[in-house]
């Protein structure tokens, strides 16, 4: 499922979102929420909004917040179904009205991934994470794939271990997209660790042992520093590594991020 808004890189993300449920072959979702929040605020006859066109004050009523938000609901849907179409996906699409963070959680239980796209300009200072994706990384236990609203999917893929047995999710997802994606991938393991006793531990769980020895190495410094020296690069994190406040990475690492 793709969470769909009115900022420029929704495009792109939805172009990532469907190129991935086509080699996956899986169906491709799309939810618009309309923000209860706006609605809200337009009953104040005090409140106005500035026109992102010419920087003047105009009123900010319901009847204009239902107006704009229907164009947009149409708007997306079109460019939703077309691109749904192209790649001859099986798709739905929906909007509901209702808090922008509460109505995404509860449609992400039904679903594989959710995939949210980043604030900010691209290119133009590093993307930061807003409120929803905050809250849906903490509450969500479906996937999150945050997105950087780059126009393709990242080069490489990267899984930042812990051990190969508490990892498990990481190695299956690292090695899965970077298949279907034909993205080289790579698992960053915490120095200490002796990786060939520890992939014995796998050997009995239908999964490529040799393929994950090659593309594992030990990675010393697995700061948000060091991580941003990897460039157009997806990391798959797990939430419940010890080592990370998984927020605080958020912040500071300005690749796309799925976290488990």
């Amino acid at each position: 499922m793709v969470a769909l808004d009115s900022s420029s890189g929704s495009k792109f993300m939805l172009k990532a979102a469907a190129e991935l449920a086509n080699k996956a072959q899986a169906e491709l979702r799309a939810l618009y929420v309309e923000d209860i929040e706006w609605f809200e605020a337009s009953k104040y006859n005090f409140t106005q909004q500035i026109s992102s066109y010419t920087g003047s004050m105009i009123p900010f009523s319901e009847e204009h917040i239902v107006e704009q938000s229907r164009a947009l609901d149409v708007a997306l849907q079109k460019i939703f179904a077309k691109i749904s179409n192209q790649m001859q996906l099986r798709y739905s699409y929906r909007s509901v009205r209702g808090v922008v963070r509460k109505e995404l959680l509860e449609a992400a239980s039904g679903v594989d991934l959710l995939i949210i796209g980043r604030v900010g300009r691209y290119k133009i200072v590093p993307k930061n994470i807003g409120s929803v994706t905050k809250y849906l990384a903490e509450q969500s236990t479906t996937p999150l794939l945050i997105w950087n609203n780059g126009s393709e999917w990242p080069q490489q893929i990267i899984g930042i271990c812990s051990t190969p047995s508490q990892s498990l999710p990481t190695i299956r997802w690292t090695m899965m997209l970077g298949g279907i994606l034909e993205r080289s991938s790579r698992l960053f393991f915490s120095p200490g660790y002796n990786l060939d006793e520890e992939l014995r531990n796998l050997e009995d769980l239908s999964i490529d042992v040799e393929k994950i020895r090659r593309i594992s190495q030990i990675l010393p410094d697995k700061t948000a520093e060091s991580l941003n020296s990897y460039r157009k690069t997806l990391f798959i994190v797990q939430r419940s590594i010890p080592e990370y406040k998984f927020l605080e990475l958020l912040e500071k690492v300005y690749n796309t991020i799925l976290m488990l």
